[in-house]
């Protein structure tokens, strides 16, 4: 529930923030993205029962003695630097996908929702995948890099142009 919750307030957050405008959170606008997604949150924990408010407010929102969630998750974004065109939330990726190994290619059928992928000025895509818990280990994990392949092939032509992925990253809250 709570991971459903939190996907819930960061796609209702980047949705009005792209809609007001606004591009890469930086350090320039970092107070302002910050005053929005309270509002968001704010909304957002006004549907919870009482007693689950004060915990996941504290969580998204941080406190004294830690930061929330939205605050780590604005500084991922604030290490890249380069400016946004558009985010596509919760976007599906649903087709056959071409998959190469070892002088090979293969048509694979898959069916996905990533969390979060940011097309960016450089002509590069950074994918973001939100997560409660632990990230999975890096060696092990095959999510990010098959997001990477079927993001590549799916947004081929979108804005006139190729997509590379230039990061995709964990953010485990």
């Amino acid at each position: 529930e709570r991971g459903h919750f939190v996907h819930e307030v960061f796609e209702s957050f980047f949705a009005e923030w792209q809609r007001l405008g606004h591009g890469a959170i930086s350090t320039d606008n970092i107070a302002a993205a910050m005053s929005l997604f309270d509002a968001v949150a704010e909304t957002h924990l006004a549907k919870l029962p009482e007693g689950d408010r004060a915990l996941e407010r504290t969580l998204l929102l941080g406190s004294a003695a830690a930061a929330g969630f939205g605050e780590r998750a604005f500084a991922f974004e604030i290490e890249d630097g380069v400016p946004v065109i558009e985010r596509l939330l919760e976007y599906e990726l649903e087709d056959s996908f071409t998959f190469a190994a070892e002088g090979s290619t293969r048509q694979v059928r898959l069916r996905s929702k990533a969390d979060r992928i940011d097309l960016l000025e450089d002509g590069t895509l950074r994918i973001v995948d939100y997560k409660i818990g632990r990230a999975p280990e890096r060696k092990r994990a095959l999510q990010l890099p098959i997001y990477g392949v079927c993001a590549q092939q799916a947004l081929e032509g979108r804005h006139g142009r190729s997509w590379t992925v230039a990061r995709a990253g964990y953010i485990a809250f």
